[in-house]
């Protein structure tokens, strides 16, 4: 039997967990005081500008990652192929379906609460588009490194497919709780932002390209930007 869920690329591995490479323990302190920056940089509360911001969220794990990559980029970022296109526009359209289905049965059931986010005036800029790219990126490194990490350590006790589902939920409530004060109340974050990243987290795990699942969430929270377009649009 396969240690690969049937999704999964089996050309190559999800890098580190299992030592293929090899990481020293610095190496490893490295990626995990990156995850502890990230964390910092969302609950401490400093005044800094968004585009500072997007770009400190992504550097603390940015640099850890191409420490421990050691040139070997292509164990993380590799091009897009052809046929990544395809499953990535489809997990865009069902997240996007979800997050409306998981909004509207909130809010029908008063179990949402008002979001900062949403009740500021929307106006993008180039600057806060640039700023969400950035930030982003660093979002998707959280995931895959979180994920590493917590396969490295549930993998001395489990099988590889065990380990990698409890890590993926583990994964996918620690992203969701980043978000808890923003985006809604803990339930709200829990189930739109942390179960509604569970595509992304998985075109990483199939395709073992931090390329793929950025793309997807790019497209996906450019969503309302492309919205506001059409809208604006057809007003004239």
């Amino acid at each position: 039997m396969s240690k690969f869920f049937n999704f999964e690329e089996e050309d190559c591995d999800i890098p580190f967990y299992n030592g293929i490479p090899k990481l020293s323990k610095t190496k490893w302190g490295l990626l995990v005081l990156g995850l502890i920056l990230f964390f910092a940089l969302v609950y401490v509360p400093i005044e800094i500008p968004d585009i500072v911001f997007s770009i400190l969220m992504c550097l603390v794990l940015l640099v850890p990652t191409l420490i421990a990559l050691n040139g070997n980029w292509g164990l993380m970022f590799k091009k897009i192929r052809r046929r990544d296109l395809k499953p990535i526009i489809i997990a865009v359209v069902i997240q996007i379906a979800y997050s409306f289905m998981i909004l509207y049965i909130l809010e029908s059931t008063g179990m949402t609460t008002p979001s900062p986010v949403d009740t500021e005036v929307a106006s993008t800029t180039l600057l806060s588009f640039i700023s969400m790219v950035i930030q982003l990126m660093g979002e998707e490194l959280f995931q895959a490194i979180l994920l590493i990490i917590l396969m490295f350590i549930t993998c001395k006790f489990l099988n590889r497919k065990a380990s990698m589902a409890i890590s993926v939920i583990i994964t996918l409530a620690a992203f969701g709780f980043l978000h808890e004060g923003y985006y809604g109340n803990l339930l709200q974050v829990l189930l739109i932002q942390g179960l509604g990243s569970l595509l992304s987290l998985l075109l990483y795990i199939k395709t073992r390209n931090i390329m793929v699942s950025y793309a997807n969430h790019l497209l996906y929270d450019s969503f309302p930007i492309l919205l506001d377009i059409i809208i604006l649009l057809l007003s004239f």
